[in-house]
């Protein structure tokens, strides 16, 4: 009987083993380890990406505009993603586009005002890009000197004519696609087989004010026309609303929908103009257009750089990696004690001298069972997303690559408490559960000691 548990551990182990030898199990234990970054990083940011520094400085040594370029999307360090973005330019001046991304990322380069948008502005004319760039800047130069305004009026006018001259445009391109093209390049040219840099594609690269710039510069057009309506200028007026009703068509799937309240008084707006200059049917189609801005906002997760709502299987699946990779952890280091427990135990490394107890045999049969569980477990569990990831570096398929991204996203979880526990909720109470455990063992071991050592008898 003996005999035969062992060998059942022994095949057990030796399975689990062999899962390390498919690409694709290897890569499901580092995405299953990222809850435990998130554990020991929680609170921090800007942490380093891992295995970003290796293709940093391959892409240094070989003079790599794109693997530079790469890396100054998703360094860790403001100053030195600025460098990396110049860098790259200057060794392919076509990708100066690369100051978008990188803008939206780091928003308070001094690099910004000082080429940044003057370069995108002659690269993509016709872009409303630069001018959020612009306009973000002014916004956290702001906050920085504690002078922020309390209205649109105390708004400075570089940050007026910024937006001025973003709703004169009918593009915002945030240059996902070219990234994307980039990325994609540069994975083939580095053979990258780690997940977590695929995700940059599951919202748009836009500076995070925009919508908000947007928001306050459009109530500020509605207030001029409204302004214009009272003093007899309804041809002005209509244009203001106009302004706002053709950008917030060009901003409308970049943003999540933050104007269509303001398209939707814009449309009201322009309603009662054609019902002061005796238009019916005009006013009658504004009316229902703006009764259709005000509707709630369309599900589009049709979209593939969109996601409003985390798909429950992929939660699932990401839970099922993570907590398999955690069993997978657990139940290899109960095995590994328990070997080692046992020649301590025997005082002696010849096999055939071992003779483990009935407690260790079972602790070890469970614990190997286990171990190729979780294994199986999380190979099918991470197999889909996996097939994704190939299929984009290989084909360019990215229709599914938001699912992978989601998935990437919920294993940074620890444990699956996203939802109810906050992560820095989930990385304190992990770590008072350890320091409870600690002092519980230290309080044994001294119990332990007080209870077996020697006592000296009075003479």
């Amino acid at each position: 009987m003996r005999k035969t548990t062992l060998a059942v551990i022994a095949s057990c182990v030796v399975a689990s083993l062999l899962f390390f030898l498919a690409p694709t199990f290897r890569q499901a234990f580092g995405v299953s380890l990222l809850q435990w970054e998130a554990l020991l990083h929680a609170g921090e940011y800007g942490r380093e990406v891992p295995g970003l520094r290796e293709i940093q400085r391959r892409a240094e040594q070989n003079q790599d505009a794109e693997g530079l370029a790469f890396v100054a999307v998703r360094h860790w360090k403001a100053s030195e993603s600025a460098r990396l973005a110049d860098e790259a330019v200057r060794l392919d001046p076509k990708l100066v586009w690369i100051y978008g991304p990188a803008a939206a990322t780091y928003s308070s380069l001094p690099q910004i005002d000082d080429h940044w948008v003057a370069e995108l502005k002659k690269f993509d004319p016709e872009n409303a890009l630069p001018y959020f760039i612009a306009a973000e800047k002014i916004d956290i130069d702001e906050i920085d000197r504690n002078q922020i305004p309390r209205n649109f009026q105390e708004k400075s006018i570089p940050w007026r004519t910024a937006l001025a001259s973003a709703f004169q445009y009918s593009k915002l391109d945030d240059y996902g696609d070219r990234l994307e093209a980039l990325d994609r390049r540069v994975f083939q040219r580095y053979h990258i087989e780690n997940p977590t840099l695929i995700d940059s594609y599951r919202w748009p690269r836009l500076p995070s004010y925009t919508a908000a710039d947007s928001h306050y510069y459009a109530q500020a057009l509605i207030a001029e026309a409204k302004s214009l309506e009272a003093k007899g200028d309804l041809q002005g007026a209509a244009a203001k609303y106009f302004a706002v009703i053709r950008f917030g068509d060009v901003i409308d799937h970049q943003v999540n929908g933050w104007l269509r309240r303001d398209e939707a008084n814009a449309y009201a707006g322009l309603g009662a103009l054609a019902e002061k200059e005796a238009r019916p049917e005009e006013a009658r189609l504004y009316t229902s257009l703006a009764a259709q801005k005000r509707e709630p906002w369309p599900n589009r997760r049709d979209l593939r750089r969109w996601r409003f709502s985390e798909d429950p299987a992929i939660r699932w699946n990401a839970r099922m990696a993570t907590n398999s990779g955690l069993a997978l952890l657990f139940s290899g280091a109960v095995l590994l004690v328990c070997i080692i427990a046992l020649f301590v135990r025997s005082r002696t490394w010849r096999f055939g001298s071992l003779r483990p107890s009935s407690w260790t045999l079972a602790l070890g049969l469970g614990s190997s069972l286990i171990l190729v569980l979780s294994s199986v477990l999380l190979y099918l569990s991470y197999r889909p997303y996996a097939e994704i990831f190939r299929r984009f570096v290989d084909h360019g398929d990215d229709m599914s690559l938001t699912d992978l991204t989601a998935f990437v996203g919920d294993a940074y979880v620890p444990f699956g408490f996203g939802g109810w526990l906050s992560m820095s909720g989930a990385a304190f109470g992990f770590w008072f559960v350890v320091a409870i455990a600690c002092l519980l063992a230290l309080l044994t071991a001294v119990v332990r000691h007080l209870q077996t050592r020697p006592r000296t008898t009075a003479a």
